[in-house]
């Protein structure tokens, strides 16, 4: 939900006010027994430096970095989205790769190491970076299985910039992106449960619900990889 994140670019595009849809989380964290609560980044890094002191330094260097490296991942997206380096050439080109290291080298030494060596690049008390590695239950990985640039796009910009929540619960804003779309002249059709993804030569055509075909040229399917392509696709249609 920060400032050039993709659901702020929809939310922006839809004409649609982020207090209105969302709520910050509360940020509590509970380690050896000791609760951990706080407001913002600031009051973090405070907390830890209270709680680590022979750490003070390399705390702040090290959100610093990750605030630099975080900001840099977005700097060359489409749609607030950052874009893989295979999408990064067809996109922008062959030259924007190239010169990305350059362009981008606090994100690239975080896409070039482990979660677990860009923490012991910075501490050494393990306390510290056992409690740094709070979240990584998000990704469900190992610190030294995990990329430091995965850790930090999926973990660390929760200490960076706060996780948010829809107001009323999902439905919410799921009826404000209904009412946008019917509003455009378009049709959401609930309670349609999608039984197979039509694939012909290889192209998607449509989706069969029950009886009805309804034919497309894209379908977004949000049921997980195997159940999309093994069951909904099938896997005799697969390379």
């Amino acid at each position: 939900m920060w400032e050039k994140g993709p659901l702020i670019y929809l939310l922006r595009e839809l004409g649609l006010k982020k207090e209105d849809l969302f709520v910050k989380n509360t940020r509590k964290y509970i380690f050896k027994g000791k609760d951990i609560e706080v407001q913002n980044l600031e009051e973090f890094i405070s907390l830890l430096s209270k709680m680590f002191p022979a750490e003070k330094k390399n705390i702040s260097a090290f959100f610093r970095e990750a605030k630099e490296a975080y900001v840099e991942c977005y700097k060359d997206t489409t749609y607030g989205t950052p874009l893989p380096a295979e999408l990064i050439v067809k996109v922008l080109g062959d030259r924007k790769l190239l010169y990305y290291p350059k362009e981008h080298p606090h994100f690239y030494d975080w896409m070039n190491k482990t979660y677990k060596e860009k923490l012991d690049e910075y501490f050494k008390d393990e306390n510290l970076k056992a409690l740094l590695c709070a979240l990584l239950g998000y990704l469900g990985t190992e610190p030294e299985k995990t990329l430091a640039s995965s850790a930090l796009t999926a973990c660390v910009s929760y200490y960076l910039y706060g996780g948010y929540f829809p107001k009323g619960g999902a439905q919410r804003f799921a009826d404000s992106l209904k009412c946008f779309i019917e509003n455009h002249n378009g049709k959401v059709m609930v309670r349609h449960k999608v039984d197979r993804i039509l694939v012909e030569s290889g192209e998607v055509k449509g989706v069969k619900v029950g009886e009805k075909i309804l034919k497309a040229p894209i379908i977004v399917a949000n049921a997980n990889a195997k159940t999309t392509f093994l069951e909904l696709v099938g896997e005799k249609q697969l390379g």
